[in-house]
C-alpha cells in the first residue's frame, strides 16, 4: 500500500487507456492498413482507432511529469537504480516472449524470424543505438525515453538536484529544438538528443513546477516553445501517417487532444483531486507497461492465426490473450525478477 500513497494515482488509469489506444491503432488501423503484418482490415474503426498513435505522444508527457517528480533529491545512483528496476524487468519478460512466439510462429509459415544475436542486443535495450532491429517495433519509445533518462542522469552526476536546475536544463533543451525547426542544424542530432519530443516531456514538466520557482517568463516562454514545438512534431506526424496510409486524421483533432490532456494533468494535479477506487487504478496502471511492450507483434500473430473465426472475434480473443499475458508479466514474473535485481543493485550499490 505504500506504494500506492507514492503515486500520482489518477495517472494510472489514464496509462492504461493510453496504453489500449495504442494497441487499437495497430490492431485495428494500422496493421490492417499496410499488410506488413497482417492481411485482415477493420476499416468501420479507422475513423477512431486512427488516433490511437497519440498515447506515445501523451505517455511522453507523462513521463516528464514523474520523473520531475522522482528525480528531484537524488543522487544519479539512485536514480538509475529506479530506473532499472522500473524498466528491464517486464522488459526482460516481454522481449523473450515476443521472441520466442515470433520464432515459433515464423517457423510454422516457413519463414526466418529475428536472430539470437538481434534478441540478445534488444535484451540490453540499447538496440536503437547500434541498429535498429528491434524484436517489436514499439520499442523505439524506449529509446527515447533511455536518451532522456540519460541525459539526466550525467546531470545529476553534476551534483543538480533541485527541480529550478532541471527544469532550467529541459528548457535551453526544449529551446534547442525550437532552433533547429528553423536552422535544421543536423539530422542525426535531432534523433541523438529527441529534439522532436523533449517538448512533451517538459510540457509534463510544466504540470509539476510552480511559477514563482522559475519566474513568470521563463515559465510563459517555456510553455509557448513547448506549445509550439509539439504542434510542429504533430504536423509532421500527421501529414506522415496521411501520406503513408491515405488517411485523413485531423492536425487540429490531434492538437486538440493532446492540448486537452496536458490542461487536464495541470488541473488534476494543481487542485489535488483525489480519487476513488485507488486499488483498482494501481493494478491498472502496472498492466500498462507490460501491455504495450507485448500486445505488438504478438497480437498481430494472434489475430491472423484466429482469422477464420471471425475478424472481429479473432481481435476480441486477441485482446484477451494479450491482456491476460500482461497480467502475467505483471502479477507474477515482473515482480520475481525485480526483487533478484533489486537485490543485486543493491550489493553493486553499497560497493560503490
Amino acid at each position: 500500500m505504500e506504494q500506492m500513497k507514492s503515486r500520482i494515482v489518477f495517472l494510472d488509469p489514464i496509462r492504461f487507456f493510453l496504453a489500449f489506444s495504442v494497441v487499437l491503432y495497430h490492431y485495428c488501423f494500422r496493421g490492417g492498413v499496410t499488410q506488413d503484418k497482417i492481411n485482415i482490415d477493420f476499416p468501420a474503426t479507422h475513423s477512431i482507432a486512427q488516433y490511437g498513435f497519440l498515447g506515445v505522444q501523451c505517455f511522453f508527457m507523462i513521463s516528464g511529469l514523474v520523473i520531475f517528480y522522482s528525480v528531484t533529491n537524488k543522487s544519479a545512483l539512485e536514480f538509475f537504480k529506479s530506473r532499472v528496476l522500473r524498466l528491464m524487468p517486464a522488459f526482460w519478460v516481454c522481449c523473450t516472449l515476443t521472441y520466442f512466439i515470433e520464432s515459433i510462429f515464423l517457423n510454422q509459415i516457413g519463414e526466418s524470424g529475428q536472430s539470437l544475436l538481434v534478441y540478445l542486443r534488444n535484451m540490453t535495450m540499447l538496440e536503437g543505438f547500434i541498429k535498429r532491429e528491434y524484436i517489436d517495433g514499439v520499442y523505439w519509445t524506449l529509446t527515447v525515453e533511455i536518451i532522456f533518462y540519460s541525459v539526466l542522469f550525467f546531470y545529476l552526476i553534476s551534483g543538480a538536484k533541485s527541480q529550478v536546475k532541471i527544469f532550467r536544463l529541459i528548457y535551453f533543451w526544449v529551446l534547442l529544438s525550437f532552433i533547429n525547426h528553423f536552422l535544421e542544424l543536423n539530422d542525426m542530432l535531432t534523433k541523438v538528443l529527441i529534439l522532436d519530443y523533449i517538448p512533451y516531456f517538459f510540457a509534463g514538466m510544466l504540470c509539476v513546477i510552480s511559477m514563482k520557482n522559475v519566474g513568470m517568463f521563463t515559465y510563459f516562454s517555456g510553455t509557448a516553445l513547448s506549445i509550439f514545438m509539439i504542434f510542429n512534431e504533430l504536423s509532421s506526424k500527421v501529414n506522415n501517417l496521411n501520406h503513408r496510409f491515405d488517411s485523413d486524421i485531423s492536425l487540429f483533432f490531434c492538437f486538440f487532444i493532446v492540448l486537452f490532456f496536458y490542461f487536464f494533468m495541470f488541473f488534476m494535479l494543481k487542485y489535488n483531486i483525489d480519487i476513488k477506487k485507488k486499488r483498482l487504478y494501481f493494478y491498472l496502471g502496472a498492466l500498462t507497461y507490460p501491455l504495450y511492450l507485448v500486445h505488438q507483434d504478438i497480437g498481430y500473430i494472434l489475430i491472423e492465426s484466429l482469422a477464420s473465426v471471425g475478424k472481429y472475434t479473432a481481435l476480441l480473443i486477441s485482446l484477451i490473450i494479450v491482456l491476460a499475458l500482461s497480467i502475467i508479466v505483471s502479477e507474477f514474473l515482473e515482480k520475481k525478477i525485480r526483487k533478484t535485481l533489486n537485490k543485486l543493485l543493491e550489493m553493486i550499490y553499497t560497493k560503490i
